[in-house]
């Protein structure tokens, strides 16, 4: 299993993050020596089917609910390797039905926001991806799609308690260490 991030700015820009990243319990993060975090709020789904070449017509098929969640980087590292940090990707997999409606995604650290942002988790921001990615990439069965809501907001060393919330219901509550 793989995870497609791509930046909610430019699908035209997209990177995979390995299995091993993924912290599916949201249980705390031990951060390697000179670990410099930078967090980005997400949303993201799973591949139903394996996709490849998708037309957008078709897309639809290949995911049909969504979830909040939080990506870890580290600033000091070059962009590629800081998205290979076991541990650093904070996908929980509960997923929801796509709606129409918008939530609010609210990150805190230490009790404090540090950000907020109205999604609006449409089945056409996956899709476009998923068309995108499938273009040049075999998407197999049970991959995460993740779409960034942020490029990332630095936090600084040291111990944190970080909190991910959507419409003031945590999602994600864990502490970095």
């Amino acid at each position: 299993m793989n995870i497609a991030v791509v930046s909610l700015d430019d699908n035209k820009k997209y990177s995979f993050r390995p299995d091993t990243t993924l912290n599916r319990d949201g249980a705390d993060f031990y951060c390697p020596d000179n670990f410099s975090p930078i967090l980005i709020p997400c949303i993201y789904t799973r591949v139903l089917k394996p996709a490849k070449c998708v037309r957008p017509r078709f897309a639809e098929r290949y995911c049909s609910s969504y979830d909040f969640g939080l990506l870890m980087d580290d600033g000091l590292l070059d962009p590629v390797m800081a998205g290979y940090i076991d541990g650093s990707s904070l996908l929980k997999g509960d997923f929801k039905p796509f709606a129409e409606t918008s939530e609010k995604v609210s990150l805190l650290v230490d009790g404090e926001e540090i950000f907020s942002a109205t999604a609006e988790p449409r089945n056409n921001l996956f899709f476009d991806a998923i068309v995108q990615i499938s273009s040049r990439t075999t998407l197999r069965a049970n991959d995460y799609v993740v779409i960034k809501l942020s490029e990332g907001i630095p936090a600084s060393f040291g111990k944190h308690s970080v909190t991910l919330a959507c419409n003031n219901i945590n999602i994600l509550d864990f502490k970095i260490l």
